[in-house]
């Protein structure tokens, strides 16, 4: 049986990890051409800050890099959520960071979520041991990663997606810093534009 003090070494450990991972620039995964970083507590492990989801994602839009705004992560596919993983899983386990999902008041609680984004919810890793999503409370539209028995980073029982209510608190989340999206004209302007254009192609037929 392990002794108390070690079971405190442990913990310190993967808060010292936590803490330095917080500090580190951001990583890059080329697989989707964003910057990716885990907020969480300080280096020294003394006064930190917990967020709610809307917090979490006011903070998250706040900060910038390389020229890049964030956003709350959103995770599209198991190569992204692998990346987040590969290197944050001391914070995922201890963590139990918030992500970038959510759905509106009273939609349904299984179809219902979507990303911060707007990118389409089609990847999914939800908590299967507890049955996630379950909307214990009948408000829960907050996405973030829960984990179960956690000893350490490689003695734990699961972890994956959980939904909870909005009077939640997590010391950390992760963000995204995703690459500019090219901008779709409205219909009305390329409209405009193809009069703009024909306009054009006959007044050079005229002076010709």
């Amino acid at each position: 049986m392990e002794s108390k003090t070690a079971k405190l070494c442990l913990l310190a450990v993967a808060m010292f990890g936590s803490a330095s991972a917080a500090l580190a620039e951001p990583l890059y995964f080329a697989a989707t051409g964003s910057y990716y970083e885990y907020v969480n507590r300080d280096l020294a492990d003394t006064a930190y800050t917990k967020w709610t989801w809307e917090e979490a994602r006011a903070d998250a839009q706040a900060r910038s890099h390389a020229g890049r705004t964030g956003h709350l992560v959103t995770i599209t596919s198991a190569a992204e959520e692998q990346f987040l993983i590969d290197n944050w899983l001391g914070d995922i386990l201890y963590g139990q960071p918030w992500l970038g999902g959510f759905r509106a008041a009273g939609s349904d609680p299984d179809m219902g979520w979507q990303w911060v984004t707007g990118e389409a919810f089609g990847y999914s890793n939800w908590h299967a041991p507890t049955g996630e999503p379950n909307n214990v409370d009948g408000n829960e539209r907050f996405l973030h990663y829960m984990s179960l028995n956690v000893a350490s980073v490689t003695e734990y029982d699961s972890y994956g997606w959980n939904d909870v209510s909005a009077v939640n608190y997590r010391a950390g989340y992760f963000i995204e810093y995703s690459a500019p999206r090219a901008t779709v004209p409205a219909p009305g302007a390329l409209a405009l534009l193809g009069v703009g254009l024909a306009g054009m192609a006959a007044a050079r037929r005229r002076r010709a």
